[in-house]
């Protein structure tokens, strides 16, 4: 089988993709990754086929500073989450996205459940699509801002509007049991598969502080806290400080460690 995997070229949406790309290579299908540019240190030593395409998170953050004066990343609201990811995003890539996916001819696609150009694409090749929740399940209010903004997408394309997105015919939660939220549509069939902590694009040893063994470390960044574990060290430690990205932060709850969080972003609290 060929399969096909969007995402939004952040480090957060796109890394707990990663297990469950491996594990379908390794099962014996065909799987290539497609995302912008940037996202380029974090898999290119996976040894994946990559299609690097579609803006980068700055341009598309641009875009929507144009659209509407606000900057998404001081003012993280609703509608400007949707303008972001259902409006500007797809705007600027879904008609490549077709193209380039309906040359490499999947047979399935999966997408992380804020990359809303990936079902998009699997409605336009009509293939079925798997949607993977990354992170903590978004809001009812978040969803159907989403499924409002892309909508006019489809409909402009000659394509059947889904009744919610990210739309798909499974939902993957990546997060643990014990952790997982709700999703807004409680009928979908929720599947649980394996958290592990994502690669750093310069690999940090890993530093042992007395009893607690909290790890740290700087890559490229100003940032107090960007490092990043192998799944089976977290196996011998008794504490993690981390960025408090669902990589880590799932991986950390699968293993029963406690954490310390930092975080840098909006969407990491």
């Amino acid at each position: 089988m060929r399969i096909l995997f969007f995402s939004n070229p952040l480090p957060e949406r796109l890394t707990p993709l990663l297990p469950l790309a491996r594990a379908l290579r390794e099962y014996g299908h065909e799987v290539a990754l497609a995302t912008a540019s940037e996202a380029a240190p974090w898999l290119e030593q996976e040894g994946f086929e990559l299609m690097f395409f579609g803006p980068t998170t700055y341009e598309v953050t641009a875009e929507v500073a144009r659209r509407i004066g606000v900057d998404i990343l001081l003012s993280p609201t609703t509608d400007i989450m949707a303008e972001y990811f259902a409006g500007a995003r797809v705007d600027l890539m879904a008609d490549e996205a077709v193209d380039r996916a309906g040359r490499w001819m999947p047979d399935l696609i999966v997408s992380e459940h804020c990359d809303l150009v990936g079902p998009l694409v699997a409605s336009a090749c009509e293939v079925p699509c798997v949607v993977a929740v990354t992170g903590t399940a978004l809001e009812p209010d978040e969803v159907d801002a989403l499924t409002a903004t892309v909508r006019t997408r489809y409909l402009d394309r000659g394509l059947q509007p889904p009744p919610q997105a990210s739309d798909g015919r499974r939902l993957l939660h990546l997060s643990p049991p014990s952790l997982r939220p709700q999703w807004p549509a409680a009928a979908r069939r929720h599947d649980a598969t394996r958290a592990e902590p994502g690669p750093a694009p310069a690999r940090l040893s890993l530093t042992r502080r007395r009893e607690s063994d909290a790890f740290d470390g700087e890559a490229g960044g100003a940032h107090p806290v960007r490092g990043s574990a192998a799944a089976e060290e977290l196996n011998d430690v008794t504490a993690v400080l981390h960025h408090g990205g669902p990589d880590l932060a799932f991986a950390a709850a699968a293993h029963g460690v406690p954490a310390g969080v930092v975080p840098e972003r909006p969407d990491r609290p």
